[in-house]
């Protein structure tokens, strides 16, 4: 086994997978072993995967590796290494994004929180428009809008642009029912959401700079990089030739013979992160959402 071959499989055992303790600094710093690493390394000693199918040159069998081969390929080989490589520059990347979250300014997370809208079926805009166009057909007067008006209340809910009548007696009687007077929600959703909302901040002030009332899931994603979203996808993808489109239609041929077999499944390598909670601190337990366990673990314990 040549150096380089060496080195490969020495990356991948230590480096293939997604480190314990995983924050900026960490990944920095195993990012840049891996680099000093393969520079001292001549990568041209490592083989390549080749396309098995028939190409005409060369070149196109690198080109037309398929992706599944290329997500599994053997640590010894130049792909093998990129993936190491790349999987810990996504982590580097991920943490750098968690570092710019929690620093944000609260002018920051005001201006995010005002574009997340979950809820828009009836608008103050809706409501104008369609009594306008009542004044407009003789129905009713601008007195009257004001006193219709009086009759609909904003929902709450940061996250809703809703109105919503509080009196039985209103002009879109039969199409929206009204609520209680004392409502101050369109629905029991919004109820539910706006004392989430407020949960979140008391949460997250504990955890950045700047507290918000934006949901997780809405955090999250931000820390899903667009490469790997498209990798997602890619996975899903299923690749047609004409003459399986044809055999699609006619029936000859059945969607499910493009699956991936159990052993394609089985080979694919996907990044799983295990915590023991008696490693973490609480802040770090509160960051990764992991509170619920943590009670769970001290009911056991007591």
């Amino acid at each position: 086994m040549n150096k380089a071959a060496k080195t490969a499989k020495e990356l991948k055992e230590f480096y293939g997978r997604t480190p314990k303790t995983a924050n900026f600094a960490v990944m920095s710093l195993i990012v840049g072993i891996i680099i000093d690493k393969l520079n001292e390394v001549n990568l041209s000693e490592l083989p390549r995967l080749r396309a098995t199918d028939r190409v005409n040159s060369p070149t196109e069998a690198y080109a037309n590796v398929p992706d599944r081969r290329l997500r599994t390929a053997p640590a010894a080989t130049v792909e093998g290494v990129t993936n190491v490589l790349d999987l810990n520059i996504r982590l580097l990347e991920r943490e750098l994004k968690r570092e710019e979250i929690k620093r944000r300014t609260a002018a920051e997370w005001r201006l995010i929180e005002r574009s997340y809208i979950r809820h828009a079926d009836y608008t103050l805009p809706d409501f104008y428009d369609d009594f306008k166009t009542r004044i407009e057909r003789g129905q009713a007067t601008w007195a009257d809008y004001r006193e219709e008006r009086r009759k609909w209340r904003r929902c709450e809910n940061r996250w809703c642009l809703n109105v919503f009548p509080v009196d039985r007696d209103h002009f879109k009687k039969g199409e929206i029912k009204a609520r209680n007077k004392h409502a101050k929600f369109c629905s029991s959703t919004c109820r539910t959401e706006h004392f989430k909302a407020l949960k979140q901040y008391e949460r997250t002030a504990e955890m950045y700079d700047n507290p918000t009332y934006l949901p997780q899931s809405e955090i999250d994603a931000e820390l899903e990089l667009e490469t790997s979203i498209n990798d997602a996808i890619s996975r899903r993808e299923l690749p047609f030739e004409h003459e399986h489109l044809i055999a699609l239609e006619n029936g000859s041929m059945k969607v499910e013979s493009f699956a991936p077999t159990d052993d394609e499944v089985n080979g694919e390598v996907y990044e799983c992160v295990t915590y023991n909670l008696n490693d973490l601190t609480d802040e770090e337990i509160r960051e990764k959402g992991l509170e619920k366990y943590a009670k769970k673990r001290s009911t056991v314990m007591l």
